[in-house]
């Protein structure tokens, strides 16, 4: 399931053998160090990889948090022309998008090679007093790309796998930690683009020149 990214990462990423042994002060040889995982944002209670916050933002009206919200993911997502990606929208109360950004480990940011997309849900919801709202970004998969001359694959059901099992799995675990960290990265900057999108706008001051 690991292969979607491993040559790019071979190509970009260079990190010690697992199996690398270092010598004590005796000049015996020790063992290595034990490699510590990349850690996600896990939920407590659901166990599954989830980004979520509240943001406190007073003195905004519910519909200008929505249109905002409307106004960037149009312009990021095109949703007009793509509106299957819309999962829910109820105006100055809730948006849900089935989201995506092209699946970049960490280390192989000047990779040519394709390495998929990461998938996931995007939800905001807005506070009726318009004084907050509440991002949650989970139900992240990757998702392999295909080929479009590859009539096959397209008849194939797509092998999509779930972030969860990607923080468990026991093997080629510094490749499948780059992915992971790549998409970490990329998710927390999402976040602040959307936090900047939802910002009140600046008043300049008349006497501020």
């Amino acid at each position: 399931m690991l292969a979607f990214c491993y040559n790019a990462i071979a190509q970009d990423v260079t990190t010690p053998a697992d199996t690398a042994v270092v010598a004590d002060s005796i000049g015996e040889p020790a063992a290595a160090p034990k490699y510590m995982r990349f850690k996600m944002n896990v939920d407590s209670i659901t166990q599954l990889v989830t980004y979520k916050a509240i943001v406190d933002q007073k003195e905004t009206e519910a519909d200008s948090f929505y249109l905002r919200a409307k106004r960037w993911a149009n312009a990021r997502y095109q949703l007009s022309k793509n509106k299957k990606l819309i999962l829910l929208d109820k105006p100055n109360e809730k948006l849900v998008i089935r989201a995506r950004f092209p699946c970049t480990p960490a280390g192989g940011k000047y990779s040519k090679q394709s390495n998929g997309f990461i998938v996931f849900n995007l939800t905001l919801i807005f506070s009726r007093d318009g004084a907050k709202y509440k991002y949650i970004v989970d139900n992240i998969i990757y998702e392999p790309e295909i080929d479009p001359l590859d009539k096959e694959a397209k008849k194939e059901p797509l092998d999509i796998t779930p972030f969860e099992y990607y923080i468990q799995v026991k093997h080629k675990q510094r490749q499948t930690d780059a992915m992971l960290q790549g998409a970490d990265t990329d998710i927390k900057k999402l976040i602040e683009e959307i936090k900047k999108s939802l910002e009140n706008p600046k008043i300049v001051d008349e006497d501020d020149f």
